[in-house]
């Protein structure tokens, strides 16, 4: 009998600081992201003149829509900018990114040496 384990939950543990979670990396929730990205490129009309108030709020919504409610609160916390917790964001989305790739190369030269057997 082969027995294979599967995956199970598609989730990467993340520690920034004192702040620790997990990252759901489904392929559901990336593309949730994807989308949440985009629309935050687009739609951020927030201008130099916004005061610091507005601009807490507007990453805030950001992150928590990303790794989850309460998370920028805990980040913030820590560290009490919001670029700085903003920039995390961003490493820890470039980090899951090249993962996901690694994985998507791995794939393809699996695909590649499975055509090649047969």
């Amino acid at each position: 009998m082969i027995k294979i384990k599967t995956a199970g939950k598609q989730v990467e543990p993340v520690e920034i600081g004192s702040v620790t979670f997990d990252f759901d990396t489904s392929d559901e929730n990336i593309k949730r992201i994807e989308k949440l990205a985009k629309d935050f490129s687009q739609d951020n009309n927030i201008s130099e003149d916004e005061d610091i108030q507005t601009m807490i709020d507007f990453t805030r919504g950001f992150v928590d829509k990303i790794f989850g409610e309460g998370i920028f609160n805990k980040l913030y916390a820590d560290t009490p900018s919001f670029s700085d917790v903003l920039g995390y964001t961003f490493q820890v989305l470039e980090a899951v990114g090249i993962r996901r790739n690694e994985r998507s190369k791995l794939n393809k030269y699996l695909d590649k040496a499975n055509a090649k057997a047969q």
